[in-house]
């Protein structure tokens, strides 16, 4: 399974240059990070195609918005459901008390609804702002367990070395897919750049 985008554009409405222009990317299963400015993660595009049609789940970088799935993962307690609630420490009362949980619990529940729907394709987006370090660590934990299409919009570097198969670099209307996590795809980035300019030069 893989999500295939091809020749996406996108521009702002009150906006002259496209902020993504004619972009192609293959997703493959695994977690593929998308690394560029404030606000490239998630758009609509105005032209392109996004194939196949997958389902698809959506995790908010805001932790107070509720979940879609919050009332249905409140009454499961199937194995899914019991693993995520042990593995990410939610306690059984949280999803009737959503408005008075601090923030690393509204994200570690947040997560374990987004997981428990077992989407074909997962976007997180910025799944570690603002938790403490255990609620990163299992977080991150069980994200490494998804086998299905992830992508992951994040400035946490170390999340993405940890769990990402490749990064998409957004920059300048351009994509670029590099294998490995941030740190390799910077290295390969800066490595580019390098053999351009002593090209340039011998030229």
């Amino acid at each position: 399974m893989q999500l295939s985008l091809q020749h996406l554009t996108y521009t702002y409405p009150t906006c002259v240059d496209s902020v993504l222009r004619d972009v192609s990317a293959t997703l493959p299963c695994g977690w593929t990070g998308l690394v560029g400015d404030n606000g490239c993660g998630r758009l609509a595009p105005d032209r392109g195609t996004v194939a196949p049609r997958l389902f698809s789940v959506y995790c908010e970088q805001d932790a107070s918005a509720e979940p879609d799935a919050l009332c249905d993962f409140a009454a499961a307690y199937d194995r899914d459901a019991v693993v995520l609630r042990r593995d990410l420490g939610v306690e059984d009362d949280w999803p009737w008390r959503y408005d008075t949980l601090s923030c690393g619990q509204q994200k570690r529940l947040q997560v374990a609804c987004a997981l428990w729907q077992r989407p074909d394709l997962l976007v997180m987006d910025e799944p570690t702002n603002h938790v403490d370090a255990p609620t990163r660590e299992a977080i991150a934990a069980d994200l490494a367990r998804f086998k299905g299409v992830g992508l992951l919009i994040s400035h946490d570097r170390a999340l993405l070395d940890a769990l990402c198969v490749q990064c998409l670099f957004m920059a300048e209307g351009r994509l670029t897919a590099r294998p490995g996590g941030y740190s390799q795809g910077r290295g390969q980035e800066q490595l580019e750049r390098e053999t351009a300019v002593r090209r340039r030069d011998q030229a």
